[in-house]
């Protein structure tokens, strides 16, 4: 029980002020920095359903509308997991999504792309 009655070293001293500056500097920053709900405004989202023929490679866009800005995007196949489709590309392209699917499979099948969009 002898260590509960020592000081503590100089160096934990120090080492717990600057701990403390730190976090508390974050902290700071975080609280003048941080996006709130007056920065947040009505997000859309913009969804297409194509259908990807046996054999073939398509390339999908969804564009945001007038007034919004592309936030983000993707694409999902509809109807459950399809090894035969291959997403081979996903990617934002100037106010829209953009993706291409290759279908190597002998039926073909349903895809949707979706983009989320925020209002200016």
């Amino acid at each position: 029980m002898s260590w509960i009655k020592r000081l503590p070293s100089p160096s934990l001293v120090i080492s717990i002020i600057a701990l403390c500056l730190a976090l508390g500097g974050t902290a700071f920053a975080l609280a003048q920095n941080s996006v709130g709900a007056r920065e947040l405004k009505a997000t859309v989202l913009k969804e297409q359903e194509h259908s990807v023929a046996a054999g073939e490679t398509r390339t999908l866009e969804v564009k945001c509308g007038k007034g919004q800005q592309l936030i983000s995007g993707g694409i999902e196949v509809l109807g459950g997991h399809v090894p035969a489709l291959q997403v081979e590309d996903s990617h934002p392209h100037g106010n829209s999504w953009e993706a291409t699917v290759r279908n190597t499979g002998s039926a073909a099948h349903d895809v949707g792309a979706e983009a989320l969009c925020l209002k200016k």
